[in-house]
């Protein structure tokens, strides 16, 4: 076999691409040149891996060996070229003196970009992205029409290069250097305890928020996370870009996305574990976090994706809600038509011939969340049934909404003083009373940006607090703890090995291996039957020495092994770590539990 190249060397240049396209930071021509030189030594390298593995693959697998060829062929080879042509312009221009290192890379564009762009959307865009998506049924680009701009063209070389590095995990991955966590994650050998922590919970979670419908599919589909080293990369969406990488080192995440609404939310999630988002530009955010809140971020990362939908949603509904019962009000007392005030309208009161709609009513309407699209009323119904347990939750959801109400009461009297009302809702009774609520929020938009930004900021808080309280919901549940006291291994070799490769233990030890979350109770009792007693002798054999001495062990910060429960052996480890469990009140505990298929 050919000699494999640690992945965190390629993902150093991919890393540094994304830098150059969205990094804060003025960017000098020199740095693009270092960055291809770099980048073109890896295409080399990784085209003589994908053409010698080709080879000996063939002679197994003849389809997967061609495969192979066409990557190396028809996307490699072709990089390489388009990445040495773009550096040989470069270089040449600095050398004639027409360009100087010293200058930005925005700058030498703007001058001597028009061929590269060329170039670029002849054998970039219209060639190598189109060959990389038939191959491996996914996009590899991002830019739509011809380039314009140097930060996309760096961005789609350095996402091409992304997809390429992902083929080579897969295949190193047959050969034992990376590793599955499941059918989302991987990690390389190199990985270490914290990043690894950091990828579990992410990936535990974003199972469950698809199993409670929370994405869309296609995001789901497109979901993946690698953790090496100190470092953790997820693909959190399907749209362009979606990059996210956490540095572990720096206590920063890179999220990449256009979506302003979103990198706001996430912000403000950010905010209420002590960080922040420290700088936005160009589709590019920066958050910092503290330190040990990895599994905080995690867990806030997970609602990343399809999380346009679910603000999007939550956006109208609000706005909505806010004009409706006003604007049938109004159009009622226009046309004098009873139908603006039925039933379903009896919020709707008046004083002096003018009232908003009842208070009262405009709150439980948004707090009991009668939203009409799925993705954000399966995040409300977690959040305010954890609200309902928790007073303080209820009330600062609630002091939410109120904001909201007082932001809306504000803009509501502005508008009507001004005519707008009566003069947009005509418009709605003859055009129909659907586009009234769009033609307010346009014209508070327009005319009145303080007032528009203040509903949307009170808006964007509660859209914050309703994911942040539903996260709560996940944490409380028996299937996430933030402050478990395992680790996410055995200790012991034998359980450890099939972990890492359950299909391995099924094929050849005819076994199937899983964790699973019961009671400490329900171990016990497990482990009472598999050894024919009773759940009061499993107590009897417990030893107070030894559930001190670990509790001393993990107040200092060490973390227990994973409990056991073998049936195809009949053999149990773990039933002090459940007893100490029971006694330090957590509710559920993981389990390897191996039985025989």
């Amino acid at each position: 076999m050919t000699e494999l190249v640690p992945l965190e060397e390629l993902y150093k240049y991919e890393m540094w691409g994304r830098a150059l396209a969205y990094g804060t930071s003025i960017k000098r021509l020199g740095e693009l040149v270092n960055w291809l030189d770099g980048l073109l030594n890896a295409l080399n390298v990784l085209n003589n891996f994908f053409y010698n593995t080709s080879k000996l693959v063939a002679l197994h697998n003849p389809q997967k060996g061609e495969q192979l060829d066409m990557i190396t062929y028809n996307v490699i080879s072709p990089l390489s070229i388009f990445v040495a042509k773009m550096r040989s312009k470069i270089k040449r221009d600095m050398t004639s003196g027409v360009a100087d290192p010293r200058m930005t890379i925005d700058e030498y564009f703007a001058e001597r970009g028009g061929m590269l762009y060329v170039m670029a959307d002849d054998l970039l865009r219209k060639e190598i992205c189109v060959q990389c998506k038939l191959l491996i049924n996914q996009a590899c680009c991002w830019t739509l029409g011809m380039y314009n701009s140097p930060h996309s063209l760096i961005n789609d070389i350095t996402a091409v290069f992304h997809r390429i590095i992902e083929l080579y995990a897969r295949f190193m991955g047959e050969f034992g250097e990376v590793r599955q966590l499941s059918d989302k994650s991987k990690y390389s050998s190199s990985v270490s305890n914290i990043a690894l922590e950091t990828l579990t919970l992410w990936d535990k979670v974003i199972h469950i928020n698809n199993k409670l419908a929370i994405y869309e599919p296609e995001d789901y589909e497109a979901l993946t996370g690698f953790a090496f080293d100190n470092m953790v990369e997820l693909r959190v969406g399907s749209a362009a870009g979606h990059l996210t990488k956490i540095d572990l080192n720096a206590n920063k995440v890179d999220y990449y996305d256009n979506d302003v609404p979103v990198v706001d939310v996430l912000g403000r999630m950010f905010s209420y574990i002590g960080g922040e988002l420290a700088s936005y530009k160009e589709d590019h955010a920066v958050y910092r976090f503290p330190p040990n809140k990895h599994k905080e971020v995690a867990l806030i990362l997970s609602l990343a994706t399809s999380m346009d939908f679910r603000v999007g949603d939550a956006y109208r509904d609000i706005w909505t809600r806010m004009f409706l019962k006003t604007i049938d009000y109004e159009a009622y007392l226009i046309t004098k038509n009873p139908m603006y005030l039925g039933e379903e309208y009896e919020g709707v009161r008046s004083i002096k011939g003018v009232r908003m709609l009842d208070y009262e009513n405009f709150v439980e309407s948004i707090m009991m969340g009668y939203f009409v699209e799925l993705p954000f009323s399966a995040v409300i119904k977690q959040a305010l049934a954890y609200a309902k347990r928790s007073p303080k939750a209820h009330d600062d959801l609630r002091a939410k909404v109120e904001q909201i109400w007082t932001s809306a009461d504000k803009a509501y009297w502005v508008l009507r003083e001004r005519g707008v009302i009566a003069e947009v809702v005509r418009l709605g009774v003859e055009k129909g009373m659907a586009l009234v609520d769009y033609y307010l929020i346009r014209y508070l938009r327009e005319n009145l940006p303080d007032l528009y930004q203040e509903i949307a900021n009170a808006i964007l808080e509660f859209i914050a607090r309703i994911h942040w309280y539903y996260l709560k919901a996940l944490v409380e549940s028996e299937f996430i703890q933030l402050n478990s006291i395992f680790t996410n291994k055995t200790d012991i070799g034998y359980y450890d090995e099939m972990l890492r490769n359950p299909e391995g233990a099924r094929r050849y030890r005819k076994v199937d291996v899983r964790i699973v979350w019961m009671t400490p109770k329900q171990y016990l009792l497990e482990c009472a039957k598999m050894q024919g007693t009773s759940l009061q002798r499993q107590y009897e054999m417990i030893s107070r020495q030894n559930i001190e001495r670990l509790k001393a062990y993990i107040q200092s910060g060490g973390k227990l092994p994973l409990p056991i429960l073998d049936y195809d052996r009949k053999e149990q480890e773990g039933r002090h770590r459940a007893v100490l469990a029971e006694e330090l009140g957590i509710p559920k505990i993981p389990v390897v539990v191996v039985r025989p298929i």
